[in-house]
């Protein structure tokens, strides 16, 4: 799957605790983010995998088998060798959270 058009939004939602990285609070944005001067913003290429991610689990995947496909891919992890089920499943926490934000954010607009 290619996604040639990610638009990083003007500030990343559904990320409370990881939005003021000054304060040295965290080492290592999640996957799929950068920090640059200060804040956090999403990383096309890694956030290209975070897509992927989501795809597989709302197709029906589960964790484990995301992993798994994302190894087959050789689509490298951050730090790791391989992709493990915990990893997964905090980047759909927080890609479902950011989206719980969003969602919430429009509807107070109305």
């Amino acid at each position: 799957m290619q996604r040639n058009n990610i638009q990083p939004p003007p500030e990343t939602k559904g990320l409370k605790g990881y939005k003021n990285f000054r304060k040295g609070s965290l080492s290592t944005p999640p996957y799929g983010y950068s920090v640059i001067q200060g804040k956090l913003v999403i990383n096309p290429q890694e956030y290209e995998t975070v897509l992927t991610i989501m795809d597989f689990w709302k197709s029906g995947k589960t964790t484990y088998a995301i992993a798994k496909t994302l190894d087959e891919k050789n689509t490298p992890p951050r730090r790791s060798k391989k992709w493990c089920r915990k990893t997964i499943s905090t980047i759909i926490k927080r890609e479902k959270a950011k989206e719980l934000d969003q969602n919430t954010d429009s509807a107070s607009e109305m």
